[in-house]
């Protein structure tokens, strides 16, 4: 009876040690040391500045300005753009041009040594997180291989605009490349 009881309080031991650590997000925290102490945001929308993102939008749903609740159709509420690219790569060096880009992001970059890359595409996966599985740096290009979140469950959606931001250590390239990995 013993052993069952001291069985029972280390199990629920276990279970509260899980649910109380005061680690990062799990997107925040890479399997492994990444190159360039490299850290991928892959829900990052929520702090780019909305008329950036207005300007700069990809192919995807959005809602239709025009649109007017109860007197539309509501197969008109929103619009695909299929005019804009499929993605869109930004290289940040300098902190007035982060300013103009995030206007939601609370926390500081020390853009002496790091570099921030926001990286705009059409996704179908509102509901996952990517996670950053390697970088290189080849002739002046950065590659970025990311690795979608696996689940499952069949939860794609329309297409949306989705934001990545990497922040790495400053290094000499001129073109970057984000590559999605399988999750095999």
């Amino acid at each position: 009876m013993k052993k069952i009881i001291a069985s029972l309080v280390l199990v629920i031991m276990a279970l509260f040690s899980f649910g109380c650590t005061d680690k990062l997000p799990e997107e925040e925290l890479p399997e492994k040391e990444m190159p360039y102490n490299a850290v991928l945001y892959s829900q990052a929308k929520e702090w780019v500045s909305e008329d950036f993102l207005k300007e700069n939008r990809v192919k995807a749903y959005y809602l239709n300005e025009d649109y007017v609740e109860g007197l539309d159709d509501p197969s008109n509420r929103y619009v695909y753009d299929e005019t804009a690219p499929l993605s869109r790569t930004f290289i940040i060096t300098e902190q007035n041009k982060f300013d103009e880009i995030f206007s939601n992001y609370n926390s500081t970059i020390d853009f002496e040594q790091k570099i921030v890359i926001l990286y705009i595409l059409s996704d179908v996966y509102n509901n996952r997180i990517y996670y950053l599985k390697n970088l290189q740096i080849e002739n002046k290009i950065l590659t970025v291989y990311y690795e979608l979140e696996h689940k499952e469950v069949d939860d794609a959606t329309s297409l949306f605009q989705r934001c990545f931001m990497v922040i790495l250590n400053k290094e000499e390239f001129n073109k970057v490349i984000f590559t999605e990995k399988n999750n095999n």
